[in-house]
């Protein structure tokens, strides 16, 4: 169970350039201080290529340049398949290990 289905909500999806602005912005702002290095999103690469988010399984129609590097560890074989906002980024877009020990911004349908 995730900290967002903890709370019924799900991991954010961003779908359109004004949800990335308005998300950027709120983590540079309010959450910059935090001890997180990144934030969770809820985007992941688990369809090998196909970047989707989690909460719909749609496949991702806003990107933005540049974000994925799938860094592959060699002792372990681990690729980087999940989206977050890294703060060495400027909070931008970034590919993470899943496992990595993040916060995590969450959406909830109203």
């Amino acid at each position: 169970m995730t900290n967002c289905q903890r709370i019924n909500a799900s991991l954010v999806s961003i779908e359109t350039a004004k949800e990335n602005t308005f998300l950027t912005t709120f983590v540079r702002t309010y959450l910059a201080n935090s001890p997180t290095t990144g934030w969770f999103t809820g985007g992941n690469d688990l369809d090998n290529g196909v970047w989707k988010w989690v909460a719909t399984g749609k496949a991702f129609t806003f990107t933005v340049p540049g974000a994925f590097d799938n860094l592959k560890d060699s002792s372990t074989g681990k690729t980087q398949d999940c989206l977050h906002l890294y703060k060495l980024r400027g909070f931008g877009w970034d590919d993470a290990y899943c496992d990595a020990k993040l916060y995590s911004i969450c959406e909830k349908m109203m």
